[in-house]
């Protein structure tokens, strides 16, 4: 048995050219982790990132906190799906629902559409280079099953929303609806915390952002 700590990135670039990497708040979100994590005494046994920039980013702020004995190391099969491309095919099919430029509201309905057309394998990807909903559940399955664990220390991987959500739907055997539903409420840098047995996840902790709320301030709890 094993403890496993999903850590959604800290807020990344929403409306910038480049999304993949953090804001200046997302900085201070890892930061602030990373001192929580520090305080506590979570002395975790290994460090896993996505490939994305926005994950190492996260997780650079949580080793220069901790700065311990563990291991690092990066495994792509925890990044994000790609939500760009899963938006452009949706729009492709609707383009009358395309949002203003700078509507970050009318951005997110779109998103949560475009999942939902995903999961039901509505969106024509023959042009669209992005994985089935299928192969994304395959994905996450292979990422959570290659995470070897310690019994004494927790494994701390850091992700998206997506995959933490996913998995999520694995562990509590949930439709696709309520999959999306989390995804659209997983804070940045929050943590999850799951029990991993060798034929058993089971959830301990849902989207905990202690080491914000402590802070007093409501605009550091962001959702991109």
């Amino acid at each position: 048995m094993s403890s496993v700590i999903l850590i959604r990135h800290a807020q990344a670039s929403l409306g910038k050219s480049n999304y993949d990497e953090l804001s200046e708040l997302g900085l201070k979100q890892a930061t602030l982790l990373g001192e929580y994590l520090k305080r506590t005494e979570i002395e975790p046994a290994a460090i896993i990132t996505g490939g994305m920039v926005r994950h190492q980013q996260t997780a650079n702020k949580l080793t220069t906190a901790l700065s311990g004995n563990m291991s690092l190391y990066q495994d792509k099969d925890w990044n994000e799906f790609d939500f760009k491309k899963l938006i452009q095919s949706y729009l492709s099919k609707f383009p009358n629902e395309t949002p203003s430029a700078g509507d970050i509201k009318a951005f997110f309905t779109i998103l949560k559409k475009s999942m939902l057309a995903w999961s039901n394998d509505e969106l024509n990807n023959e042009k669209g280079g992005f994985e089935s909903w299928e192969d994304f559940s395959t994905r996450i399955t292979r990422a959570i099953a290659s995470v070897s664990g310690d019994p004494d220390r927790p494994t701390l991987v850091v992700s998206s929303g997506g995959a933490i959500s996913m998995l999520l739907m694995q562990i509590l055997d949930v439709s696709p609806k309520t999959m999306i539903d989390m995804n659209f409420q997983i804070r940045n840098t929050s943590f999850t915390e799951i029990i991993s047995r060798p034929h058993k996840k089971t959830l301990v902790a849902f989207n905990q952002i202690n080491h914000l709320i402590e802070n007093r301030d409501d605009t550091m709890i962001t959702f991109a």
